[in-house]
């Protein structure tokens, strides 16, 4: 699903914003994950499977740095190497067996492995999350939900970009109530309902407001946030 198109536009984003806005702030993480969830798995939903395999991971070696923090290397070098493996399969497995095949006159079997869209996002996601946990930037997060939408987050899920995890780490957990108004680029201010739809109704405008973080997380779930917006990855 992309976000210039009609079905993100028109019969996605509005519910999912309505949805958002009426859930209490206590289901507020599940309402967002269910919606990345959808959004995500909306072309192929068996690519769900290797981001979930990659966030049970992340959150399984995070929990094993707490509970043996004299082994936190090890757990970081194993969390690396299944993310990165995972990554490194589905972009380049079937590029080294053609080339070996090459190489030596072999007759290896083709693969062709469909890449999973926003692998890159997710797997470096996890990373940056089970980094901090290893240099005690952030606790390990024993709330399976919270990480799983910090990860799965549909507004950067596809397109970045890339938010380490101590920058939005307590924005999962705290909700802003902007009083009748949106944020913008760290600005508030009063938005009628109009004034929303004709900049939602942009492609290019409805991932600004969406998807550019408001120094943290995004800005159109009232995400509290006091600091800059850290520069796009590249």
């Amino acid at each position: 699903m992309l976000f210039s198109s009609i079905p993100f536009l028109f019969y996605f984003l509005p519910p999912v914003l309505l949805l958002y806005f009426l859930t209490p702030d206590r289901w507020k993480n599940l309402t967002l994950l269910l919606s990345s969830l959808v959004f995500y798995g909306w072309g192929e939903p068996r690519f769900l499977l290797f981001m979930l395999a990659s966030i049970a991971q992340g959150y399984a070696f995070g929990r094993l740095m707490e509970r043996y923090p004299r082994h936190k290397r090890l757990f970081l070098a194993l969390s690396a190497v299944l993310s990165l493996g995972l990554l490194g399969y589905c972009k380049y497995a079937g590029f080294f067996l053609r080339t070996l095949g090459a190489l030596t006159g072999l007759s290896l079997p083709a693969l062709q492995i469909a890449l999973p869209i926003g692998i890159s996002f997710y797997t470096f996601q996890v990373l940056s999350y089970v980094i901090d946990v290893y240099r005690g930037t952030v606790p390990p997060q024993r709330n399976l939900l919270q990480l799983a939408t910090y990860v799965a987050m549909f507004p950067q899920l596809i397109a970045g970009p890339i938010v380490r995890y101590a920058d939005i780490a307590p924005e999962l957990t705290r909700r802003s109530r902007l009083g009748g108004g949106i944020q913008y680029k760290d600005l508030h201010f009063p938005a009628p309902p109009s004034m929303v739809m004709e900049r939602l109704s942009s492609p290019r405008r409805s991932k600004v407001m969406v998807m550019v973080p408001s120094g943290r997380a995004p800005s159109i779930f009232s995400l509290h946030s006091s600091a800059r917006t850290p520069p796009r990855s590249r």
